[in-house]
């Protein structure tokens, strides 16, 4: 129910590449976090706890994996985060997006299963439809430029500041820049 969701907040973030006050806190949120997810899997007695990286899924699977609670870790790109790496050798199973992950993770806890893609995203269309839907030249190529669907602020400023530049290399682009950005 209810409960079970707002129970389920830790209180985390990740490190910082260099120095700061949100470093200082780090060690204070990450013991907060591992009580609260200890809290968390004693309400919810779940079967297993799946991890989809990043440093939010960290304390949550680690305590599982200390509690016996089956974990699967779930790693969409080729160069894996700090918390996939490290929760690695504690996990029962990591299902990569990519092959020759071996170097990160142990290759006995693998299974490829690519990248969860929604069915409604999938298109079923051929190319000459598509560069007649977004009026494109069909002899120039086409970069696609992804920011999530609210945006990244730091892809989005350098593709503004590149514009003239990349579009005087005789290519064309398809800038999906984010509601936040529009």
């Amino acid at each position: 129910g209810l409960n079970k969701v707002f129970l389920g907040v830790v209180w985390i973030s990740g490190i910082q590449r260099r120095l700061t006050f949100k470093n200082v806190l780090f060690p204070f949120k990450l013991v907060v976090s591992l009580f609260r997810s200890m809290a968390i899997l004693n309400s919810f007695k779940p079967d297993v706890v799946i991890g989809t990286g990043g440093f939010a899924s960290g304390p949550l699977l680690q305590v599982a994996a200390m509690k016996g609670v089956p974990t699967l870790i779930q790693e969409q790109n080729s160069f894996p985060g700090i918390t996939n790496k490290l929760l690695a050798k504690k996990a029962n199973a990591i299902c990569v997006a990519y092959e020759n992950l071996e170097r990160f993770f142990p290759k006995d806890k693998m299974i490829l299963t690519g990248n969860p893609v929604r069915q409604d995203l999938l298109l079923q269309a051929n190319k000459s439809d598509a560069n007649a839907y977004f009026n494109l030249d069909e002899s120039k190529k086409t970069v696609l430029v992804l920011g999530g669907s609210l945006g990244a602020r730091r892809i989005n400023q350098l593709i503004e500041k590149e514009l003239d530049f990349l579009l005087n290399q005789n290519i064309q682009i398809i800038w999906q820049c984010g509601k936040l950005y529009f």
